[in-house]
Formats: structure tokens, C-alpha cells, sequence
């Protein structure tokens, strides 16, 4: 698989409720896993196939699905957002 390296990450979100931030600013991936995260010195000697940069931009792990359907499921609170609907 291919080797991708994410950098220039402004803000890196771990999803960890008591560590919800680090400073590191590369993320290495091998064969579909995250295989390091830190400065850029994790790429030394490390052929990538993939360079993302990302100038900035926040990265959050994933896959998360923060989406909610609230007309969906039994009918009786389907009814208390009937107008949702219209």
C-alpha cells in the first residue's frame, strides 16, 4: 500500500477527552494505519508516495459520524417533529 504523509497540520485533534490537542504537525501512513505522528524529522529516510499538505487546517480522527436523524425511528417522536419536515 501506499505511503502518505499528512503535514503542515494546524491544529491536531486526538480525540482523547483529557489530551484533545497536540502539537505535532505530520501524520505518516502505512498500509492504511497511522504509523507516526510528531514533526517532520518522522518522514527522515522514509519514501512517501503521497504528500498531503494541509497548510494549516485542523485534522480530527475519523471516521466519525456526528450526524443525528431525529425524524427517524418510532412513530410517536416522529410526530413532535412533523413540522420538522416542511
Amino acid at each position: 500500500m501506499a505511503v502518505i504523509a499528512i503535514t503542515n497540520i494546524g491544529t491536531l485533534v486526538t480525540g482523547d477527552i483529557s489530551n484533545p490537542l497536540r502539537e505535532d504537525d505530520t501524520i505518516l501512513i502505512q498500509d492504511g494505519r497511522i504509523a507516526g505522528i510528531g514533526g517532520v524529522e518522522i518522514l527522515k529516510n522514509i519514501v512517501v508516495d503521497k504528500l498531503i499538505d494541509v497548510s494549516g487546517m485542523t485534522v480530527t480522527p475519523g471516521p466519525i459520524d456526528s450526524h443525528v436523524h431525529p425524524v427517524l425511528g418510532d412513530y410517536t417522536p416522529r410526530q413532535k417533529t412533523q413540522d420538522y419536515l416542511d
